[in-house]
């Protein structure tokens, strides 16, 4: 994988993707299905991205929980699009997962992911 590839990897330039997803720094959620806390990366209306130590399966389904800047809470699940390894600048491998909302046509998926996008200071909520 050449060096553009892997910037395009952590800052999300996709031009498969249908909808932008905005960056989140410092963003936090709750893998409810394994009952562990993941790093988002982005998110967007479509979906959202991931950064983890562990690998996922894709096409695999998971429960995330988000807590939102006024301390509201979202439980969303999303679908494993793809996982791919990636080596951050201090040499820790990482999986970088791209996770597509799963019934986004739903009206409380949409409104979910909207929220999601809006409020930039999506934090980690305690299990």
């Amino acid at each position: 994988m050449g060096e553009s590839k892997a910037e395009d990897l952590w800052t999300g330039d996709c031009e498969r993707r249908r909808t932008p997803r905005d960056d989140v720094a410092g963003g936090q959620a709750h893998l409810l299905t394994l009952d562990v806390p993941v790093t988002v990366v982005q998110v967007g209306l479509g979906g959202f991205r991931i950064r983890t130590t562990f690998v996922f399966l894709v096409g695999s389904r998971h429960a995330f929980r988000f807590r939102l800047g006024d301390g509201s809470t979202i439980d969303v699940e999303a679908q494993v699009i793809h996982c791919l390894p990636h080596v951050t600048k201090g040499g820790a491998p990482v999986y970088l997962t791209g996770l597509e909302f799963v019934d986004t046509a739903e009206a409380g998926a949409r409104t979910a992911a909207e929220d999601l996008v809006d409020d930039g200071d999506s934090q980690l909520l305690p299990p």
